[in-house]
């Protein structure tokens, strides 16, 4: 007579806690039982840490008809990590098919599947294992094995982040930031991993090198006024959980220095030339300064500009009695509205007295 080997899970997470039930047949002439074992266990359910091997041997028996296949298949638990295996294929096989009277064949095969279970994760993870076989006659047979693999105690919280480095800076320039983590859950052989990121308000980017270690250099934007840059440490432990921590930087734009070139003296009621030039500042897509020259009244005489307005200028020398100073000062303004300037004393020569 036909037998049958019948297993009737509750549900999907009893599958999964339930050790083998001695594997089932249907179709065909005769069963194809299942059984199995553990690597180290009397049954089909292991426990295992993190990053330890596991195996599972499946024996297939059909004892009147030869098998045809075996293979094993997985599922894993909501939101466990991937799970490294190898010979669910069952492509490795220990295979007996002894021949019996009136053609019988009597198959016996085995099979194990080995892996490695996670090397971190922060909740426990349960893997549920099917092997299935078949024979010529149709017969198939199943059945079940179950790793559950246990987080590790520990700090369940994310990990605390610490960033040291400079408050203020200046445009362009390379400061050093430290990140370091705490808490959270590290395991044996483990270290934090780090990144850093780092955005301006107007979109620009701060360059880190290198950009996943604990000590970066941090390469600040040229800005237009000052501005706040925040650099980001986002620190993650072995769980895959990460905490952030935000370090605030005021970067000032570019120094404009000012200098002015021409003659410093001439005569009473002549012109000279001049010149302002301006270096450094922000100059955005302008690509250019603007000028604004002025000076102070001398005992009610001035110099007196053709353009206060130009970078180059014809400076009219006032008319003087006796011989005058007069203080000729050149402002520069970037595009970002940082100004510097430059001031230039000249000597007014009185006409010689008769």
């Amino acid at each position: 007579m036909r037998s049958k080997h019948l297993c009737y899970p509750i549900s999907a997470i009893a599958i999964a806690l339930l050790t083998a039930c001695g594997g089932g047949g249907s179709g065909g002439n005769d069963p194809v039982s299942l059984t199995a074992i553990a690597s180290g266990e009397a049954g089909s359910t292991t426990t295992v840490e993190p990053g330890k091997p596991f195996s599972f041997t499946v024996t297939a028996d059909s004892p009147d008809n030869k098998l045809t296949a075996l293979s094993w298949s997985m599922l894993a638990s909501s939101g466990a990590p991937a799970l490294t295996t190898n010979n669910l294929n069952c492509a490795n096989t220990d295979k007996t098919d002894t021949p019996g009277p009136n053609g019988l064949v009597s198959s016996v095969w085995k099979c194990t599947v080995t892996g490695t279970a996670p090397a971190s994760l922060g909740a426990d993870a349960i893997y549920t294992f099917t092997a299935a076989a078949a024979n010529t006659k149709g017969s198939t047979g199943t059945v079940v094995a179950t790793l559950k693999v246990t987080a590790p105690a520990g700090d369940s919280s994310l990990p605390k982040v610490y960033v040291t480095g400079p408050s203020t800076a200046n445009s362009g320039e390379e400061v050093d930031l430290k990140c370091e983590g705490e808490g959270g859950f590290v395991a044996a052989g483990q270290a934090y991993e780090f990144k850093w990121d780092g955005t301006v308000g107007d979109g620009q980017a701060v360059q880190f090198n290198p950009r996943t270690s604990a000590n970066t250099k941090a390469k600040m934007p040229t800005v237009s006024t000052k501005t706040s840059v925040i650099a980001k440490c986002s620190v993650t432990d072995s769980a895959q959980k990460t905490g952030v921590k935000s370090h605030s930087i005021e970067v000032s734009p570019p120094a404009v220095a000012t200098t002015i070139t021409g003659p410093n003296t001439g005569p009473s009621g002549t012109s000279i030339s001049l010149t302002c030039a301006a270096t450094g500042g922000y100059l955005g897509t302008s690509g250019q300064f603007t000028y604004k020259w002025s000076t102070v009244n001398v005992g009610g005489a001035t110099l007196s500009f053709d353009s206060a307005e130009r970078n180059v200028v014809v400076v009219s020398l006032p008319t003087v009695t006796k011989d005058s100073a007069f203080v000729a000062t050149c402002e520069a303004t970037d595009a970002g509205g940082n100004k510097g300037s430059a001031s230039q004393s000249i000597s007014v020569t009185a006409p010689a007295t008769p």
